[in-house]
């Protein structure tokens, strides 16, 4: 993974990780956060708006015929897999489509009508005009991961600093 490359490398100091991963070496990685994925429809779409309230989880095998955003394997491979293992889990094969190197980018492309894609549940936060966001039932649930990764051997204070920091605002995130 390029990221990882880079922190190994001195070229950034941390990295916000979409996955759930074990350390590589000269690395610590801390997992922070576990949700479910939602799907992202565009807002005009018989999915968006045919459960009597939207808050009603869909299945994920109501969208098999559907084309699919997915997230370009070399940014987020974690997402592109978590996404084709919950179709497949679900009974499909995604029909893939456009590919987009963002969640931000797949968003926009679901909101001019280009598919469908399934994100991260606080990416519902992302307001944005022309997505509609549904929650999924059943067992094929897709989960997101986000981790924070850092050089083993950094000694610079404001790296420590910064890790801790986010590892305890996760942590009184994740408390009910």
């Amino acid at each position: 993974m390029e990221t990882l490359d880079q922190l190994r490398g001195g070229q950034m100091d941390v990295a916000f990780l979409r996955a759930s991963i074990a350390a590589p070496e000269g690395l610590v990685v801390h997992p922070l956060l576990e949700e479910p994925m939602v799907a992202a429809l565009p807002s005009g779409h018989p999915l968006a708006r045919s459960a009597p309230s939207q808050d009603a989880a869909l299945p994920l095998r109501a969208l098999a015929g559907e084309t699919f955003i997915a997230y370009a394997r070399q940014q987020g491979p974690a997402l592109y897999e978590a996404m084709a293992a919950a179709c497949l889990q679900a009974g499909f094969s995604p029909q893939l489509g456009q590919e987009a190197p963002r969640i931000s980018t797949a968003l926009s492309l679901v909101a001019t009508g280009f598919g469908v894609t399934l994100v991260p549940a606080s990416m519902r936060r992302m307001a944005l005009e022309g997505v509609t966001y549904r929650d999924l039932a059943g067992a094929a649930q897709a989960r997101a991961f986000l981790s924070i990764a850092a050089r083993r051997d950094d000694s610079s204070g404001i790296v420590r600093n910064f890790v801790a920091l986010v590892r305890r605002a996760a942590q009184r995130k994740a408390q009910p």
